[in-house]
């Protein structure tokens, strides 16, 4: 979905950010950056930089809905992974949401993949109960 070139110092790393969050934070320690993935804005600052790239037209929309001044490096990250752990139908379903523009920001984004993940599991419960 995402890809992020990830700038520290004299140190470099292109990352997938739809890893889970503790192989993006040994990732980030290998670069010699020790701050919280959650608290990393995508702003560039002098010595972090970060860049982000789309690998297809649904990273693209994620894209457009990333506030550089307020929205971090770990919030994308748990947006991208949480739609690759999506079933099928859901994920159709949320592509389908964000390229209405029924998202304004990651964190309704982040809510509504949460929401479509909580229901998805109590109907696989329903469905182990009655088989």
């Amino acid at each position: 979905m995402i890809t992020a070139r990830i700038n520290f110092l004299q140190n470099n790393i292109t990352v997938n950010l739809s890893q889970t969050p503790i192989r993006l934070r040994d990732d980030l320690q290998n670069i010699g950056v020790l701050t919280s993935q959650n608290l990393i804005l995508l702003d560039n600052s002098r010595t972090l930089k970060i860049e982000l790239y789309p690998k297809n037209s649904c990273g693209k929309y994620i894209l457009e809905l990333i506030d550089k001044k307020s929205d971090t490096l770990g919030a994308v990250n748990k947006l991208c992974y949480s739609i690759r752990c999506m079933d099928a139908r859901d994920k159709t379903h949320f592509f389908y949401n964000l390229k209405n523009g029924d998202y304004n920001k990651i964190s309704d984004a982040q809510r509504d993949a949460d929401k479509m993940r909580e229901q998805r599991k109590i109907k696989n419960r329903q469905n182990k109960k009655y088989r």
